[in-house]
């Protein structure tokens, strides 16, 4: 993808893009929410959601945990290091590998490359925690593991699990057979899918109602080797805070004074405290 010049920027469709991604996402925590058949994602609400660009760089994210969220990059980059050149639509891959950039073993994470007119746009990501992942004991916090190998989990670095859209049934009878509670977890992997395929469907609508270029300008930002001279960004702040008024005077207080209830004494607070 190219940057964008600056001098192209729209900040209107810029704020109605965003909105539409930052809805998109939040469509993926919702089905995940309600498909989801553990106790661990549709009720402990262990799992997020977030779309990262083609280049691996992390796009839009919601509701999510930071430890989910921000690791996001590091699980598509590992989709595309290993596949490479074999990613293509219809894909889908079963991410846990705590090695190369996934949090631990029993947050699976379900990576989908979004495709539109041929072009790698997007991967979305659907990350959720495991009510149980194949390790030798029945928990997926093992304390005393030195390693995933005593950990004994089923690892899946970056794994194709659909092609053409088409679901690898030899996968899903592997982790059956060796996970204690198998239709809990073949309903949370399919809930885990179907977050990812929303998003993919709603990704391709927006470009279709606004253009791939149009996408392609909001995701990449303007070039770093051009940035605004500091009169540009003056003057914007100029223009955004026209309306904020400076007081005339800061004073700061060593503590807030409360009552032995523990409410503000506003009162106080007005005449206390140190000038600026």
């Amino acid at each position: 993808m190219e940057a964008a010049s600056k001098n192209d920027f729209d900040p209107y469709m810029t704020a109605i893009i965003a909105n539409r991604v930052d809805g998109i996402v939040r469509e993926m925590t919702n089905t995940l929410l309600r498909a989801a058949r553990s106790a661990v994602i549709n009720s402990a609400r262990d799992f997020s959601c977030a779309i990262c660009t083609a280049d691996n760089q992390l796009l839009a994210s919601a509701e999510g945990l930071p430890i989910h969220i921000f690791g996001s990059h590091m699980l598509t980059a590992a989709m595309t290091r290993i596949h490479k050149r074999d990613i293509r639509e219809g894909d889908c891959y079963l991410h846990n590998d705590p090695y190369s950039g996934n949090s631990h073993a029993a947050d699976h994470a379900f990576l989908v490359p979004v495709f539109f007119e041929g072009e790698h746009l997007f991967t979305t990501v659907a990350k959720a925690h495991q009510a149980d992942i194949g390790n030798s004991l029945p928990t997926t916090y093992m304390a005393v593991a030195r390693d995933q190998y005593q950990e004994g989990a089923l690892i899946f670095p970056a794994v194709r699990i659909m092609r053409d859209g088409k679901l690898n049934d030899e996968i899903v009878r592997m982790c059956r057979s060796r996970i204690r509670v198998p239709d809990q977890w073949y309903g949370d992997f399919l809930a885990g899918i179907g977050a990812a395929r929303t998003a993919e469907r709603r990704l391709k609508e927006l470009c279709a109602k606004y253009g791939k270029e149009t996408i392609k300008a909001f995701v990449v930002p303007a070039d770093p080797a051009d940035p605004p001279a500091t009169e540009e960004l003056r003057a914007f702040a100029r223009g955004a805070l026209a309306g904020f008024k400076v007081p005339a005077q800061w004073e700061f207080v060593p503590s807030l004074p409360r009552n032995a209830t523990g409410k503000l004494l506003r009162r106080q607070l007005r005449t206390g405290g140190q000038r600026a």
